[in-house]
């Protein structure tokens, strides 16, 4: 196990996370929270930010909806190819009863060419 501390405005509170060589999912360890981009850094990142406020995620309506954007996002593409792959998998995403989706579902998903803005991205 191990454990994030953070002070808050009322005191120090603390967070027990797996230990790092768990596994989270197949090929997926947990990490150290404080080595970035690790699942645990991102949990602990979440976990010191707070409460979701009430509007919700900037992109999805679920945490795994906005990790699905941050991950689809960025790289080096342009902004509209992202949106229009996180679409896709949004929309499976909200079919799935544990919004994880199988490796082989998403390959299928992100390997079928894009439309955006009449544009065809392979």
């Amino acid at each position: 196990m191990q454990q994030v501390i953070a002070s808050f405005g009322d005191g120090y509170r603390f967070l027990d996370l797996p230990d790092p060589d768990e596994w989270l999912l197949p090929g997926v360890r947990w990490g150290r929270h404080e080595h970035p981009l690790t699942p645990a850094f991102w949990s602990a990142a979440a976990w010191m930010e707070g409460e979701v406020p009430d509007h919700g995620f900037r992109l999805g309506g679920t945490l795994a909806e906005e990790v699905s954007a941050c991950i689809l996002g960025g790289h080096g593409l342009p902004a509209e190819v992202g949106l229009a792959a996180f679409a896709r998998v949004r929309n499976e995403l909200r079919e799935a009863p544990d919004e994880v989706l199988p490796e082989d579902d998403l390959l299928r998903l992100l390997s079928a060419p894009l439309i955006v803005k009449a544009t065809v991205f392979c």
